[in-house]
């Protein structure tokens, strides 16, 4: 570890580390990946780690067995990977993982069931035309507003 001067960052902004997404949809870019292993059976996996334009964070493991490929294909083509992309990404090569960094995707990102401290990745889906936004539909643009509701 060394001393804790050796960690010292003028630059350091109290409240940036720990910086997390609050819960609900969110466009975001994949920063980086860590490969990573399961403590109790030793599975492989890996970690992507996504930030916003704002600069908060959030981060989601897909394991790496056949029972869980197709989660990270379903996550890989969303965030834009063509097929010839997917043909070539060996999800058991280390830097293969490289490249969905740097992709855009609109994440889900709530509490996991059981919890009110760590969220997880409950749905994505494409970031661009077909991302669904906070707009009425037709019918609700349409709507008659209710006046009769209290200040």
């Amino acid at each position: 570890m060394g001393s804790l001067n050796s960690h010292y960052d003028p630059n350091y902004v109290p409240g940036k580390s720990g910086n997390y997404l609050p819960a609900g949809e969110h466009k975001v870019r994949i920063v980086s990946f860590e490969v990573v292993e399961s403590s109790k059976k030793k599975t492989p996996g890996v970690t992507f780690n996504f930030e916003s334009d704002d600069g908060l964070e959030a981060h989601e493991t897909f394991w790496l067995t056949d029972k869980a490929y197709p989660r990270l294909a379903s996550f890989a083509k969303t965030c834009g990977m063509t097929e010839a992309d997917m043909e070539s990404y060996d999800p058991d090569a280390r830097n293969d993982h490289a490249k969905l960094v740097n992709r855009i995707v609109v994440i889900d990102w709530q509490l996991q069931i059981g919890s009110d401290k760590y969220h997880e990745v409950k749905s994505w889906e494409v970031a661009g035309e077909a991302t669904r936004v906070a707009m009425p539909t037709a019918t609700e643009a349409n709507a008659v507003p209710n006046d009769d509701i209290p200040f």
